[in-house]
């Protein structure tokens, strides 16, 4: 099993491309180049499978002045070209070494896994037949219907007519599942999980959770209303710190402030140890560092761009979501931090009334201040599971839930942001004990 080629964007034809818009009459320019590989498996329960290999390459442009900019991408390898896009109003800056050099700039140790080999197509199929197997074990008559895996890598490089200039390397995997409960009709569930590489991925853990909505979907009931304690499974707590972009994303603080209990600490992570997507770099190139953005309830400070005024210390937080995309801000992994010595069965076991939430199923609603999650799990009865939940929207204020979260589990799991503010992070968190928040029916 030979280690993973990230390979890198030949440094060369990008310089060339960079002098060519330099030439054009742009004040300043950047040029982003991304060459990665991955491997896509599909599978279903008619044995109908499908694997695809790709290789991918593509670079992004952005040139212009104070006033007017353009953005221009291609696929394949960064080239000259004789006319570039028209400028348009809107200027354009760009970040320099010296903005680099006037920030923190922790050492670096790249995460364990990144040279990780892409999984092999019998490997997929084992590890979905694994799954199906599993589920069916732990419930009778259950069984997985479709499955996709998406195993990647990839290298990066920006070069700016600053001066700047910075690389990096990712690792990802993702895991679709669509599983059917027994009996008639069928009950649905769809599961999504991400890890650093594809042979990471726990067939017994994830046909667990499978096999746990699978069972609340046929057999849980609807509530009336219901105001109690809840524990947040890391699913549903994670798709709730993804949609409160309040919490993160601003201009700066002056002092710190309590939005929430001593146990809720929030931290913006991109070098974190064992993090799937750990960084040393944004993407414009700027040094990441860990930022606490909540502290013991007490907030720190918020996600500020090198670019936007405030009085406290910048941060490399300007992502892109692809190489066709300009960076934009937001957090690269943002997560609640865990508490190591906390069980989430103790977490379970403290409730003498309550619920203990496992899925969210759909997005989290917003609107102000206020937020609705649709959700389903287990009612609690003295640390017992008495009937299952379903058909349930948990619903409250954002400064109630967090203010709420009397207590933070040891149990940290990612989860992909697909939509939202946050779109395109990876969002981690443990399971929470939160007080205040309202159950109620669709």
């Amino acid at each position: 099993m030979s280690a993973i080629d990230h390979g890198a964007p030949d440094v060369g034809a990008m310089r060339e491309a960079l002098a060519a818009v330099r030439r054009s009459g742009v004040v300043r320019a950047e040029i982003f180049a991304k060459i990665g590989r991955s491997r896509s498996y599909a599978w279903s329960s008619e044995r109908e499978s499908a694997s695809l290999e790709r290789r991918e390459a593509g670079w992004l442009v952005r040139a212009g002045d104070d006033d007017r900019s353009f953005v221009f991408a291609a696929s394949g390898p960064p080239r000259p070209l004789r006319t570039w896009p028209s400028a348009h109003p809107g200027g354009l800056r760009l970040p320099s070494p010296s903005t680099a050099n006037d920030w923190p700039n922790p050492p670096w140790t790249p995460p364990p896994g990144l040279d990780l080999p892409l999984l092999g197509e019998s490997e997929a199929w084992e590890l979905f037949r694994a799954i199906d197997r599993e589920l069916n074990r732990q419930l009778a008559g259950a069984g997985l219907i479709r499955a996709r895996l998406d195993d990647g890598a990839s290298g990066s490089r920006l070069l700016s007519s600053t001066g700047l200039e910075a690389s990096s390397r990712a690792r990802l995997a993702e895991l679709h599942l669509e599983a059917r409960g027994p009996g008639r009709p069928a009950t649905m569930r769809e599961l999504v999980q991400v890890d650093r590489a594809g042979r990471r991925f726990d067939a017994h853990r994830l046909a667990q959770r499978l096999a746990d909505r699978l069972e609340i979907a046929q057999r849980g009931e609807a509530i009336a209303r219901d105001r109690a304690d809840v524990v947040l499974a890391p699913p549903v707590a994670a798709q709730l710190l993804a949609a409160t972009s309040s919490l993160w994303l601003g201009a700066g603080v002056t002092e710190p402030s309590r939005v929430g209990m001593s146990a809720l600490t929030v931290l913006d992570a991109p070098r974190l140890d064992g993090g799937l997507v750990s960084s040393a770099v944004d993407g414009e190139g700027l040094p990441t560092r860990d930022i606490p953005l909540i502290e013991a309830g007490q907030r720190q400070a918020l996600l500020r761009p090198w670019w936007r005024p405030g009085n406290d210390l910048p941060t490399g937080c300007m992502w892109r979501s692809s190489w066709r995309t300009p960076p934009r801000p937001r957090p690269a992994q943002l997560i609640i931090e865990p508490q190591p010595t906390v069980r989430t069965g103790d977490l379970v076991a403290e409730l003498a009334r309550g619920y203990y939430l496992l899925e969210a199923l759909g997005a989290v609603r917003v609107d102000g201040e206020r937020f609705a999650l649709e959700v389903e799990g287990f009612s609690l009865r003295r640390g017992e599971a008495p009937s299952a939940l379903r058909g349930a929207w948990l619903c409250g204020t954002v400064s109630s839930l967090w203010r709420g979260v009397v207590a933070v589990a040891r149990d940290l799991q990612f989860s992909p942001v697909a939509a939202g503010p946050a779109a395109g992070a990876i969002v981690g968190s443990p399971s929470l004990m939160v007080r205040g928040l309202e159950l109620r029916a669709g």
